[in-house]
C-alpha cells in the first residue's frame, strides 16, 4: 500500500487525515497531556460544581442587563451604591424602582430603612445623595411602564437563581466533605469549601499527575514563548488547560496576597523586583497549585509558618 507522504515529515501541509498522526506521534513520544476523568463521588461534584457555575453566569447576565437599564432612567444611582447585586441595592429596585418613588417618601424614614436593610454600612450622607439625585435625575422618563415589568421580571429571575445557588452551595459543601483531599486543602488559609470542591473536581486525581510541571498544563498556567532565531518572545500562559481550575486559583489568589494573607509577602517580593501585578498574581496562582499539589502528594497539611519565615528569609 502507497502512503501519501505529504501527510508525514516535516511539511506544512495541513489536513485532517494529517491530525490523526500528528496525535498518534506525540502519544508515542509520551508528549500528551495526562487527563483524569472523575469517577464516583468527584465525578457528581463535578456536576454540582459545573451547575453553579452556569447559575452565576445567569445571574451575572440579570445584573448587566439591570445595570444597562439603570443607565437608561437613573443613572446617578451608581454613585449611590455600585454592586446591584447587594441586598440594599435589590431592596430599593424592588420596592422604589423608579426616582419619582423615591421621593415620594421623606429622607428620614428613607434613611432609616436603608440603614436598617444595609445593616449601618450606608451613610445617612448616601441616602441624602440618592434622595436628591432622584429629584435631579437625568433619566429618561418616557416608556417607565414597560421598563418596570422588564425590571420586576429580571428581579423575580435574580430571586430564584440566587436561591437555586444556595442550594446548590449546600450541595457541594455536603458532597465535598466525602473526598479525601478536602482537609489538606483547606489548611491553607483562604480556601473554602467550595473553591475547594472546584480545584478538587477540576483535577480530578492529583496523584495522577507526576509532578508540577505536568499539573500546571491542566491548569494552563504553563509557561511559553514565541521565538525564532535570535528574536527570543516573551514568555506567556499557554490557558489550554481548564479554565474553571484557573479561575479558582486567580479568585484565590486575590485574597492570599492580601496584607496578613499567606502569599502576601511573596506577592510584595515578585514586586519589588519588577514584575507587574498580574504577572505576580500568575506566578502566585502556579506556586499555590504546586503546593497543593505537593502537599496532597506528601499527605502534609499546609505549614503557614514555615512558608512565611521563607519568604521572609528570600525577601531579606
Amino acid at each position: 500500500m502507497t502512503r501519501d507522504m505529504s501527510l508525514v515529515g516535516n511539511s506544512p501541509h495541513k489536513s485532517d487525515e494529517k491530525d490523526p498522526l500528528v496525535i498518534a506521534d506525540i502519544l508515542k513520544l509520551g508528549r500528551g497531556l495526562n487527563m483524569v476523568m472523575p469517577e464516583g463521588i468527584i465525578a457528581d461534584l463535578r456536576h454540582l460544581v459545573n451547575t453553579r457555575e452556569n447559575i452565576i453566569v445567569d445571574i451575572i447576565r440579570i445584573i448587566n442587563r439591570l445595570e444597562s437599564l439603570i443607565c437608561i432612567y437613573f443613572p446617578e444611582f451608581f454613585g449611590f451604591i455600585k454592586n446591584l447585586k447587594s441586598k440594599t441595592s435589590i431592596h430599593i429596585l424592588k420596592n422604589y424602582t423608579f426616582p419619582e418613588n423615591i421621593i415620594k417618601v421623606s429622607i428620614k424614614k428613607l434613611t432609616e430603612e436603608i440603614r436598617k436593610v444595609s445593616r449601618g454600612r450606608i451613610s445617612a450622607k448616601k441616602v441624602q445623595y440618592l434622595y436628591e439625585s432622584s429629584k435631579d435625575t437625568i433619566g429618561v422618563k418616557e416608556g417607565n411602564q414597560g421598563m418596570n415589568i422588564e425590571i420586576k421580571m429580571l428581579l423575580n429571575h435574580f430571586d430564584l437563581l440566587e436561591k437555586q445557588r444556595i442550594s446548590i452551595e449546600e450541595l457541594i459543601k455536603k458532597q465535598v466533605r466525602q473526598t479525601p483531599y478536602l482537609k489538606l486543602i483547606t489548611s491553607i488559609k483562604g480556601i473554602k469549601e467550595i473553591s475547594a470542591a472546584c480545584i478538587i473536581t477540576e483535577v480530578a486525581d492529583f496523584k495522577a499527575y507526576r509532578g508540577g510541571k505536568e499539573i500546571e498544563k491542566l491548569a494552563g498556567l504553563n509557561l511559553y514563548e514565541v521565538s525564532s532565531g535570535k528574536h527570543k518572545g516573551e514568555k506567556h500562559i499557554s490557558k489550554l488547560g481548564r479554565s474553571l481550575l484557573r479561575k479558582t486559583l486567580f479568585f484565590i489568589t486575590l485574597n492570599i496576597i492580601r496584607k496578613g494573607g499567606i502569599f502576601y509577602e511573596e506577592y510584595q517580593n515578585h514586586k519589588s523586583k519588577g514584575m507587574p501585578g498580574p504577572k505576580a498574581l500568575t506566578a502566585i496562582s502556579r506556586k499555590l497549585l504546586r503546593t497543593i499539589h505537593a502537599m496532597i502528594r506528601d499527605n502534609k497539611y499546609f505549614d503557614e509558618h514555615r512558608v512565611k519565615t521563607v519568604q521572609k528569609q528570600i525577601a531579606a
